[in-house]
């Protein structure tokens, strides 16, 4: 995406001695007053391609000739690494990046944080699967680069859970003339619990739910369920 170009070849060393820059294929142009300058600028449209011959002629002889490739690449569109993904008890993911806008363009994944298994086979695949274990979080990368261009980059979480433990919350419970009840739940090894009523009348404070022995208030007469 720069179209100008400032040539470094070798000037003429013979007094009276000419070099004259010729357009010999692709598209491109000389700056005007430029095309006997050794470092000449030469402008070439961006996502084109040109070779340029050197010459350098003192009277009837003529040095052997050089060519210079000029390419201007296209920068490609700013990848997309896709939505963040959360799976429960799998480590299986599939990637899901942005294909390149640019014919020859290619897409690269890279592992920037966390653990996760990439097949080196599969590191330009927009779709690559990945394996992340469970309980762990990786963070990938799509970068997509046409030779010396680069797009910006985008960033995509996998996060595999551990499937929490067995909920339980403990034997039914009858009070007599008693409205004040503690739960017995059991302590999660993987995960958080949370108590919530489901049936009947009962009072569960806020900022108790998440305790496994939450104080609970029943009425007299009534009867509530509660979910752990």
């Amino acid at each position: 995406n720069t179209a100008g170009f400032t040539m470094t070849a070798t000037a003429p060393t013979e007094p009276g001695a000419t070099g004259t820059w010729t357009i010999v294929s692709g598209t491109a142009t000389i700056t005007p007053g430029d095309e006997h300058k050794n470092n000449a600028v030469i402008q070439v449209p961006n996502g084109g391609t040109a070779t340029l011959r050197w010459t350098i002629t003192n009277g009837t002889c003529t040095a052997p000739t050089d060519d210079v490739q000029l390419t201007n690449y296209l920068t490609p569109a700013d990848a997309n690494a896709g939505p963040d993904q959360d799976q429960c008890n799998n480590t299986s993911f599939t990637l899901n990046g942005s294909t390149p806008d640019i014919a020859g363009a290619i897409g690269t994944w890279t592992v920037i944080a966390g653990t996760a298994t990439l097949n080196p086979a599969d590191a330009n695949t927009p779709n690559a699967p990945v394996t992340v274990a469970i309980g762990n979080t990786a963070t990938l990368e799509w970068r997509i680069s046409n030779a010396t261009c680069t797009s910006k980059p985008d960033t995509v979480v996998l996060r595999s859970f551990a499937a929490p433990s067995a909920a339980n919350a403990g034997a039914d419970q009858d009070q007599c003339n008693n409205t004040s009840f503690t739960l017995a739940g059991n302590t999660p090894a993987v995960g958080v619990g949370r108590w919530k009523l489901v049936l009947g009348n009962g009072v569960l404070l806020d900022t108790d739910t998440l305790l496994t022995n939450a104080p609970v208030t029943v009425a007299a007469g009534d009867t509530a369920v509660l979910e752990w």
